[in-house]
């Protein structure tokens, strides 16, 4: 029985253990086509190990790289409807005689008797191996080797095959705009889906993962294939029967944040297919967005030179763009001054502090207000000398963004008055006395001021009352 046949050049090929072919060509004659082989054993002498390497690519109607031959009976074999058999596989025993696959995928191969032999495959260019099936009297050891014997001299191991397939490579990207987004505004993704494998991905299933703090706004564009998106709470999910090598796709849609989304949002998609894939790595992606709001209309308010002018009417701020708020106003010596905060942004907690005209100079400060039900804040103070105060409105921790809303607001408070009738005479000698002022207490940070009293005369107190006493 014919065991081997081995090409003397590479222009020659193999076809089977009787067989060497060649093309003839004009210039050939005369060309060396080198020392072709044939080996020859008697049929006692070794045993025969026999199978099929077929492309196991679902052809047949089973799954891709599922690892069986699919064909509606199963049989060892190419048969039409059946999954085809893969030329350029290498097939060896561990006894050293190796053989190349035709177009029909067919090996055959001997070695010697009365040993266990290992048979091992090695893929075509470019193919990954989906499974072993064992023949008669051999086992698997992995997808790409099995064991056979010890057999007796004359006998066959048949049915041995070695599934290959070329795989896929799939990957995703995602990416969003606007980013920053506004708080309650649309948000758009853009989810572009490829396949970089040599073969076709079978049976497509993308996921994309939306976080809580949106709800799904609509398609803005998709691909006919694609069927999809289910909506199921958060997930969104399309399908494709087949997406195939070096094929791509994009899909758009949008999302709606909702208003009270704070700081970031986070979207997640996932593409897989029944067909292998190597590279797993790039089957996810992930897309962050940071949420942002609306400055108030008091902006620029960021430095003393932009303070705003506080009154009574009050004003909405909040940290949307940094942590810090100046405002101003004008007070009258005497006079008492409350400034308070409106907390009512669910992250916001305001710190107040008074400066004096110069800006640097802190003449009262607050946190938390006894009484307050949130994080707001109050100063109670009294102006010593009238001009131009600064308030400055600080984030606790730096806290910026979304929902750090609050109201701020002044009250002014006159000083009062009592006026006592006096009557002056003899006024070469009288004192002038300014009027007695009553104040509540306050603080006492700006500079002394000056007693300009002068002596005039003698006071004397004229035309009494019934409720007068002496």
């Amino acid at each position: 029985m014919s065991t081997i046949a081995i090409p003397g050049r590479l222009s020659v090929v193999w076809v089977d253990n009787n067989t060497l072919s060649t093309e003839i060509t004009a210039t050939l004659p005369g060309r060396d086509l080198g020392d072709n082989s044939f080996g020859d054993a008697q049929a006692s002498e070794v045993i025969t190990v026999s199978g099929y390497v077929w492309d196991d690519n679902g052809a047949g109607g089973g799954t891709p790289a599922d690892g069986a031959w699919d064909s509606p009976d199963n049989p060892h074999g190419p048969q039409p409807g059946a999954e085809p058999g893969l030329a350029g596989a290498v097939v060896g025993v561990s006894s050293g005689q190796t053989q190349m696959t035709g177009s029909d995928g067919a090996f055959q191969l001997y070695a010697p008797p009365d040993e266990a032999i290992t048979l091992l495959e090695e893929n075509p260019a470019g193919y990954i191996s989906t499974g072993a099936v064992a023949g008669n009297d051999a086992t698997q050891i992995d997808d790409d080797s099995l064991t056979i014997g010890p057999l007796s001299g004359g006998t066959t191991s048949a049915g041995n095959l070695f599934g290959d397939l070329l795989p896929a490579d799939l990957e995703v990207v995602k990416s969003d705009d606007p980013d920053p987004v506004v708080a309650g505004t649309t948000l758009t993704y853009t989810l572009v889906f490829t396949n970089h494998g040599l073969g076709d991905a079978r049976l497509v299933i993308i996921t994309d993962t939306l976080s809580e703090d949106v709800t799904f706004g609509g398609i803005v564009s998709q691909p006919p294939a694609l069927s999809g998106p289910d909506e199921t709470g958060q997930y969104l999910t399309w399908s494709a029967p087949t997406l195939a090598a070096d094929a791509w796709g994009a899909i758009v849609f949008t999302a709606n944040v909702h208003s009270d989304a704070i700081v970031s949002i986070s979207n997640g998609a996932v593409i897989t297919s029944s067909t292998p894939d190597p590279n797993p790595e790039n089957n996810r992606a992930e897309e962050d967005t940071t949420i942002s709001c609306l400055p108030d209309i008091y902006e620029l308010d960021d430095g003393l030179a932009q303070a705003n002018v506080l009154d009574s009417l009050g004003q909405e701020h909040n940290f949307c763009d940094n942590a810090t708020d100046w405002t101003s106003f004008t007070a009258e010596a005497g006079n008492t001054y409350t400034i308070t905060t409106s907390s009512w942004g669910r992250r916001a907690d305001t710190h107040l502090a008074l400066f004096w005209s110069d800006g640097e100079t802190l003449l009262a400060a607050n946190d938390d207000y006894e009484g307050a039900t949130d994080y707001s804040s109050r100063i109670v103070w009294q102006a010593r000398l009238g001009g131009t105060y600064y308030v400055r409105t600080t984030s606790r921790g730096d806290l910026i963004g979304n929902l750090t809303d609050y109201d701020i607001w002044l009250e002014r408070e006159e000083r009062a008055l009592i006026l006592l009738p006096l009557v002056s005479r003899h006024v070469g000698t009288a004192i002038q006395i300014p009027p007695i002022v009553v104040e509540d207490s306050g603080e006492s940070a700006e500079p002394d001021q000056t007693d300009d009293r002068k002596l005039l005369g003698v006071i004397i107190h004229v035309c009494p009352d019934a409720y007068d006493s002496f």
